[in-house]
């Protein structure tokens, strides 16, 4: 897992999920990889943190969350991406 970014600065990522325990497993993941990381407990605060111009590397983010999961709007919002469910790997 290779981030690209701007020299001597750290790419950032966030990280969009309803439980606490995930987020947390997560991040301590890509910190350790070089991320600067954001959290979100929904889709809708994801919204309004890529809406602020967030700069952003990566999202992850939880597809299946009450109310706007991360496939239906924080992941449409911002760039084409791929996403992994139970079925693999899509467009």
């Amino acid at each position: 897992m290779t981030p690209t970014h701007t020299p001597g600065t750290s790419p950032t990522a966030l990280v969009v999920d309803d439980e606490e325990p995930i987020r947390l497993v997560v991040r301590r993941i890509l910190e350790e990889h070089g991320y600067a990381v954001t959290e979100a407990t929904d889709g809708l605060d994801a919204i309004a943190l890529l809406a602020g111009g967030m700069p952003l590397a990566l999202l992850l983010a939880d597809l299946h969350m009450p109310g706007l999961g991360g496939e239906e709007r924080a992941l449409g919002r911002r760039a084409r991406a791929r996403t992994a469910g139970r079925g693999g790997w899509r467009r």
